[in-house]
């Protein structure tokens, strides 16, 4: 008798189905959101530097400084990412930052400090790791650096010309390390650092003084521990 009862509730259900014109639709499943494409994001950190300075002369003055600027600095990110097997993910990635950090140090003249500021700074990046559940990506970098310092003379007792500034761009390579959070299907966080290594600049200041050319050469050797947060959208 029961088995009678079910097979007859199935049968009108079944053929309600029939006279409506409905048809069953396959159940399927959202696909999970993809890390691939490209992004683009703001970020601020903190820098520090180790800067090397030999000093040498046409007149016969040498010194030895190191100094190390610290400070803030921020900009733009940008890149795109493929995603691969395994959920591994892999990409490249380009970036741009103002900075704020400086350093000034006294020399053997008591007239005159060295002082080397940081302008700006820009890299191209590689990026390479795995997606793990979807939501978290730890990842290493590697690439190419570029930045813009300059070299000055701040005279300690009045306004020199010695206090004008020497400017060059350095380039060099780095190296990091970061995690990547995703927030919702479009926004993503992140934690980076980076080494930063500089091959070496050389900075000259000159001038003339009575009919003497005086001149001051600087050798700076740069290295640098960036750590960033960064905010990015991806499409």
């Amino acid at each position: 008798m029961k088995k009678s009862v079910i097979v007859g509730i199935l049968t009108i259900g079944l053929s309600g189905l029939g006279m409506g014109g409905g048809d069953i639709a396959p159940v399927t499943l959202a696909p999970a959101d993809s890390w691939g494409g490209f992004y683009i994001g703001a970020q601020a950190g903190w820098i520090r530097g180790r800067d090397n300075v030999d000093v040498s002369s046409n007149y016969g003055y040498s010194d030895r400084f190191r100094l190390k600027p610290n400070g803030g600095l921020g900009g733009l990110y940008g890149g795109y990412n493929w995603e691969l097997s395994k959920n591994w993910l892999v990409g490249i990635e380009g970036e741009f930052n103002w900075i704020s950090a400086d350093d000034e140090i006294p020399t053997l003249d008591p007239s005159y400090n060295y002082k080397i500021k940081y302008k700006w700074e820009a890299a191209v990046l590689a990026r390479v790791g795995k997606v793990l559940d979807q939501t978290y990506f730890p990842y290493i970098l590697g690439g190419l650096t570029w930045q813009r310092i300059a070299g000055s003379w701040p005279n300690t007792v009045n306004d020199s010309a010695w206090a004008a500034e020497d400017k060059k761009t350095l380039h060099g390579w780095t190296l990091g390390a970061g995690l990547e959070m995703k927030l919702s299907k479009n926004l993503h966080v992140r934690l980076q650092y980076r080494y930063n290594h500089y091959h070496q600049a050389d900075l000259l200041h000159d001038e003339w003084v009575g009919g003497t050319y005086f001149a001051t050469y600087e050798k700076v050797k740069l290295h640098e521990n960036v750590i960033q947060v960064g905010l990015s959208y991806h499409f």
